[in-house]
């Protein structure tokens, strides 16, 4: 007997006698993520990183964000940072210990307002940290003088390892309100800082000594005078006599680049863009430069789906810009940002999975022939009892064996920092004290468990043993998985094998299956998605529900049953899920043909046929 029905996942649940198409719908927000890979179990991210201290409740958002800002330098064989001290009430200037990987108070003070947030520039050549200071908010309310933007500026004093205000700082070098505010240095020594305020991309810099400050003005190119509430800007220096204003523009759906090269008149600019369309826009961005004159900016998009979200932007040394995917809406990640390793060859980026927290991922990657793994990379810090883990910062300096790399969080939930660090000589990591003991460190492993084990239908033999390298495949002709006599009827078996990096082990069984149970994998599997409604998804190694306002995702299976004799009593759907949400869907039973009539297939089904 030979029979083509249909399974739905939808309002109710129909079980069949025998079944050949499934339609996976949603009735909630949350997506689901079915593999059509194995069933598999992770190692659990758990406590990945340290536990710093509390910031306190009377921080009213993150105090490692914004998203362009960095928060940590490296100078005298010590990383520094610009954190919160509860006891005192005021951000100051915090040094950690390597070895014991704790934070220090030095008692400097930077800003006594709880709800600023910091930019922090350290000049090696100069000794001179530089730290702008600004009220986080967007609110007409807030722009009057007491919430305008600061610098502060400190020299450095190697023997005590102690940082002093100079004398005639702070120094505002705003006039208004902003969401970020990011400073750099060019060549000629003139500071430069950028920020969105009333809708515009303004910028301001120093005129005859750091301490000396012109008045803001809008930065004269096209996109600059009318973006939206939401974006944000930043400033950077890069290529030796250049510095760079980058901004999210999500009415033109664009995302910019200003080029200014040092020395220029105010008015000489080189109006670039990164990319232009539907949903290309979003207001993330973080930059870093390389000594061949190349810029780095990692973003984020507004699409979702298989569509790239967060992305990272290089322009040339002579100009142009590429960019390379680092993760899908699949993937939600957030908050991206960039660090470099010339010495050895490689761009970092993390971000945060989960648009309101969750844990900070990292990938890498060589930084000449760029190439991001899929899914969401390597847990760098998570906390297992709170998924509010957000906002990593780093440093705007490049990272190397001498200075390791370190990026701290924040949660919003736990109002505590966390922090990691990588030890890039490929040495010895610092032992940490019981003040600090450090958490589990993330290695990407997937430990089989009992549901790991193949069932008796799904029964690996020796020739097909499940390696890192082969998408699992299954097999829809039904053969025996025990020596068939000829009243045996036959049983699907699954060439069953692995893609995923992470090492996996099946442990095979030679349980012979009951001749009245038949397997079968699906000879066509897609899911289709309202949003692209002419794109097939065939190809894609996932399916997905879905059900949103503004979007829905239904997922079809079809499978070919063959070698039934008797009554069927059950038919039982087995869908392995990686990133699961509260509602699993609903099953229904569809037709086997398009709307114009003619049998769907999995590279040709859409959501409009």
């Amino acid at each position: 007997m030979n029979d083509r029905r249909a399974l739905v996942l939808g309002s109710r649940t129909r079980l069949l006698p025998v079944f050949a198409l499934v339609l996976l719908t949603l009735a909630a927000a949350n997506g689901l993520l079915v593999d059509r890979q194995p069933a598999r179990t992770f190692a659990q991210e758990g406590d990945v990183g340290y536990v710093d201290f509390s910031y306190g409740s009377s921080v009213t958002s993150s105090p490692t964000g914004e998203k362009p800002e960095s928060k940590l330098w490296w100078n005298d064989g010590v990383w520094w940072g610009v954190l919160y001290s509860q006891a005192a009430g005021e951000y100051r200037i915090y040094r950690l210990d390597w070895t014991t990987q704790t934070w220090s108070d030095t008692g400097t003070p930077v800003d006594e307002r709880e709800s600023t947030k910091a930019d922090a520039l350290w000049d090696a050549a100069a000794q001179k940290l530089y730290v702008v200071s600004h009220v986080f908010t967007t609110s007409a309310a807030a722009a009057t003088e007491a919430n305008w933007g600061r610098l502060y500026r400190y020299s450095y004093n190697s023997a005590t390892q102690r940082y002093s205000l100079d004398s005639g700082f702070p120094v505002t070098v705003t006039r208004g309100k902003s969401e970020t505010l990011t400073i750099a240095k060019d060549s000629t020594g003139t500071l430069w800082v950028a920020y969105v305020e009333a809708r515009k991309v303004l910028i301001n810099h120093s005129l005859a000594n750091d301490a000396t400050w012109g008045t803001p003005f809008v930065l004269p190119v096209t996109g600059a005078s009318n973006t939206s509430s939401d974006d944000i800007a930043m400033v950077t220096a890069f290529g030796g006599n250049k510095i760079a204003v980058l901004w999210s523009n999500q009415i033109t759906d664009a995302m910019y680049a200003a080029i200014h090269n040092d020395g220029d008149p105010d008015t000489t600019w080189q109006q670039e863009v990164m990319i232009q369309g539907s949903g290309q826009a979003d207001d993330h961005l973080n930059a870093a430069a390389d000594s061949q004159g190349r810029l780095f900016v990692a973003a984020k998009t507004s699409l979702t789906g298989d569509n790239p979200m967060i992305v990272l932007y290089v322009r040339g040394a002579a100009g142009g810009w590429t960019r390379y995917t680092f993760g899908t809406g699949i993937d939600n990640h957030t908050r991206p940002i960039v660090l470099l390793d010339e010495e050895h060859g490689l761009v970092h980026m993390f971000a945060t999975s989960g648009q309101s927290g969750g844990a900070v991922y990292h990938k890498q990657s060589d930084i000449n022939n760029i190439a991001f793994p899929p899914g969401k990379g390597t847990v760098f810090i998570s906390k297992a009892t709170t998924s509010k883990t957000n906002d990593p910062s780093s440093t705007k300096q490049n990272v190397n064996s001498i200075t390791g790399l370190v990026v701290i969080a924040s949660n919003s939930s736990t109002n505590f920092y966390y922090h990691n660090f990588m030890n890039l000589t490929g040495g010895p990591l610092p032992t940490a004290t019981p003040s600090n003991t450090p958490t589990y460190t993330f290695t990407p492993s997937i430990t089989p468990t009992p549901s790991d084990t193949p069932t008796p239908s799904i029964t690996p033999t020796p020739s097909i043993t499940p390696t890192p390298s082969n998408t699992p495949t299954p097999s829809n002709t039904p053969t025996p998985s025990n020596t068939p006599t000829p009243s045996d009827t036959p049983t699907a078996t699954f060439t069953a094998t692995n893609t995923w990096t992470p090492t996996a082990t099946f442990t095979p069984t030679n349980t012979p299956i009951p001749p009245s149970v038949l397997r079968f994998g699906p000879s066509d599997d897609a899911r289709v998605y309202s949003v692209s409604p002419n794109n097939n998804y065939g190809t894609s190694t996932f399916l997905r529900t879905r059900l949103t306002s503004t979007e829905e995702y239904r997922s079809y299976l079809k499978f070919t049953v063959v070698g039934v004799s008797g009554t069927v009593t059950r038919a039982t759907l087995r869908l392995f899920v990686y990133d699961g949400g509260p509602d699993a869907g609903r099953v229904y039973a569809v037709s086997n043909e398009y709307a114009t009539g003619g049998a769907w297939t999995e590279l040709g089904i859409t959501w409009n046929n």
